[in-house]
Parts: C-alpha cells; structure tokens; sequence
C-alpha cells in the first residue's frame, strides 16, 4: 500500500495522512474514507514533512508551525495512537520560524529522528529525537533537540546500513557538506573531518540529495543553483568522507537530462543511481513533464533505459492548469516500477511507470528459471535477481569454463537479490 503525508485546507491546513491501495484507489479502511486527519495540537495542525511505515504497520510522521515541532503516531486503521508521547504526539518547541519539516528516519531500536529547518535567516537545521514510545530523548543533543551548526540552510537526513545519521546540505554559500553523526548525537570522528566532509568544488552544490550506497558509501545529486533549467550532476563520498576523484570525470558525473532541473526523487537499483528531474509549466497547461536519468556504479550515464536511451521522459496530465509545483518525490518499488508523486495547486497525484532497468545481456538466461544477472558481460561486480517460491532460501554457484566452482554462496529466505565481485575474475565465467 501506498502512503502520503500532506495537508488539507488552506488557511490553517491540517496535517493530513492518505492511504492509497496498491493499485492507486483510495484505502477506505484507514482512517476516515482514506484520511488520516491529524488533530490541532496547540497552534500545530501544518503540513507533514515526513512519513514512515513501521513494519508492525503503524505510522510515524512530522509536522511543524511557527516555533513547534511535533512527530506523531498512528495505527495501522489510521487512527492517532494514544499509547504514543502524550495523546498520540511529542511536540518540541524550537526556535522561532520552525518550519519545512524535513525527512523522518527510524533507527534500529525504534527511536526516531526528525529534522526542521529553524530560524529566519541564517538558518539551521535541527535535529529532534524520541524513543520508540515518543518520550523525548534527553541524551540526544539538549533535552532531545540537536542543532547542526555546519549546515546554514534546509537540508537532507539519511540513516546508512550501520545506523549512523547523515546531514546533507550546504555549510556556507556553494559549498556542499555531509555530517556524519553517531545515533546519540555526537559528531563521527572517523568521518571526514571531525565528522564533517566538504566536497570539493564541483559546480553541483544547490538542494544536495544524497543516497546511501551497499558499502556504506554516498552520492551527493545536487544542481548547479542556476534560476532557469539548472544542470544536474553528482559526487560520490566514501565511506570514510573522502571524495572519490575517481568517479565520473575528475569526481564529477553529470545526468543526461534534457530538460535539466533540480534534482525530485533519488532512487538505488543494486547501487546504480536513478535520479528524476522535473521540468514544470507555469501557464495554463496541465502537463507535468518528467525526465529519469540513471548514473552506474562509476558515475557514468548508464543507458539502460527503454531503447537503449541515457534518459526516459514521462509526462502526467493533472487535470489542473497554472501554477504546478515543484513538490514532487520518487520511490523504486519491486518488480521493476517506480512511483512518482507531487502536487499542483489544491491536488496531489501519483502515477506509477514501468522502470525496465538492466536488460542488456541476459538474452542467454533461460526465463523459466526466474532470475536474471547483469551486468553480462561485467567487470567490477555483478547482481542477480531471482525468484524462489515463498522466498526460500536459495544457494548459488558459480562455475569457471572448466567447469570447476569458484563461488558457493548461500542465501537467507526472504532475499531476492545477491551482489558479488567479479574484478579480480578472469574472462570466462
């Protein structure tokens, strides 16, 4: 199932959750006919910033007005869950002009971390965290509120595969730097500089975006802060902050888009990144026209989309003229598809697009066996997807043309995909 968080109404909107079926209709068990809304909590009551689905089925989302600051829970049927904070809600009250609220991440022991933009020039994020039941956590920062002083303006959080907090966004005016923080709060010494790692400069350093890679390593989409039609392009930190020169050209990939814009929705497909860029239309036209662009492993255009090409258009008519926003978001979703989602006017809306991803090489595999590798030929590494019945656990063997094994690999139940190392193999395999 699919869920949104937003708002609804105008003046004084309503932090609102929406609970869409799979096929894209409306979940009228949740909440009210599908609507989640969220009750005023003092002079609370704006938009959701952030929403997660736990995996007992309830939800977590964010939500800021004026100086407050509030993350609250829900059930699985949409309903405010009493046993969480107070009434369902733990509000923060930050410093004056609290407002975006930003991504929402729930660490491994259920504790979960909220990011706000505060202030009114200069401005800072903040950092709020509670435990898994919404009781402030007093450890974190001061009294459960953490300020990242390196980063001035509106940015990124992201947890990588061992718990760690990232901070994107700029530490002063085009300049692109990522915080890496320990889950209590304090800097990660290990990373970067005292915890800080500033990209050199790479003409990408506007609305950084980053995404966490298998080995713990990031990449950085930013665009160029260009007013009209800014060019798109990426980074590529390692796991230990150090840029890597060698991705792209001289540390620097630049996206195939045509139509080039801020970077929307980031996505992973066995880590080659997919990035969606949209181009808006302020006049009457009711078309919103979109471009995905995938960069692999070595930051380089990946033409793997359909026909071959190093991007895909997509273009969604909303049914609205004038005014189409530039909120919109991305999410790869099994099965090769991807959701894309946004908002014009007094609307939002999500279509759904087939992502045909690696089909190149494959033509040899027999499709009755369900799996598919690729890259094939490869060089670095390459995945395969499989299909078991019930997932079960699946063993792996990989054999040299003499026939003798060079890999035996057994995968856990549940998992439908394994990466390895092919770099150090030679041809014939």
């Amino acid at each position: 199932k699919i869920v949104v968080g937003g708002s609804t109404g105008n003046a004084g909107a309503q932090a609102t959750v929406i609970r869409f079926m799979s096929d894209g209709s409306l979940d009228t068990t949740f909440g009210t006919a599908g609507y989640a809304y969220l009750p005023y909590y003092g002079n609370l009551g704006n938009s959701t910033g952030g929403v997660k689905v736990l995996q007992n089925g309830k939800i977590v989302a964010n939500g800021s007005n004026d100086s407050s600051a509030f993350i609250v829970r829900l059930t699985a049927s949409g309903i405010v869950d009493s046993t969480f904070g107070t009434a369902g809600f733990t509000v923060f009250l930050l410093r004056q002009y609290c407002r975006c609220p930003g991504p929402l991440e729930v660490l491994q022991d259920g504790s979960i971390i909220s990011a706000y933009v505060q202030g009114n020039g200069p401005y800072n994020l903040a950092l709020i965290k509670t435990d898994s039941n919404g009781v402030r956590d007093n450890t974190f920062g001061t009294a459960g509120v953490l300020v990242v002083t390196e980063i001035t303006n509106s940015g990124k959080v992201v947890l990588d595969n061992s718990n760690r907090i990232l901070v994107s966004g700029n530490t002063s005016f085009s300049v692109t730097g990522v915080v890496r923080l320990l889950a209590n709060g304090s800097h990660d010494n290990s990373f970067g500089t005292g915890g800080l790692s500033v990209v050199v400069d790479s003409g990408f350093s506007a609305h950084p975006t980053p995404i966490v890679l298998s080995d713990n390593s990031i990449v950085l989409a930013a665009d160029d802060g260009s007013p009209f039609l800014p060019s798109i392009g990426a980074t590529h930190l390692l796991a230990n902050g150090s840029q890597d020169m060698t991705y792209g050209t001289g540390g620097v990939a630049v996206t195939a888009f045509r139509l080039a814009t801020p970077v929307s929705g980031i996505a992973l497909d066995n880590d080659e990144v997919l990035m969606l860029g949209t181009y808006f239309y302020q006049s009457a036209t009711t078309i919103v026209t979109g471009e995905l662009s995938v960069l692999n492993i070595a930051g380089k255009i990946d033409s793997v989309l359909q026909g071959g090409q190093a991007y895909s258009m997509f273009q969604y008519d909303t049914g609205i003229g004038n005014k189409i926003t530039t909120s919109l978001a991305m999410h790869k979703l099994p099965g090769g598809k991807v959701l894309v989602g946004g908002q014009n006017s007094s609307r939002i809306w999500l279509a759904r697009y087939k992502y045909l991803g690696f089909a190149t090489g494959t033509d040899e595999i027999n499709p009755a066996l369900n799996f598919q590798l690729f890259p094939n030929p490869s060089g670095r590494f390459a995945v395969l997807n499989y299909q078991t019945a019930g997932r079960k656990e699946a063993a792996i063997k990989v054999f040299d043309i003499t026939g003798k094994i060079v890999l035996e690999k057994t995968i856990p139940a549940g998992l439908d995909s394994y990466r390895f190392e092919t770099s150090a193999w030679s041809n014939g395999f």
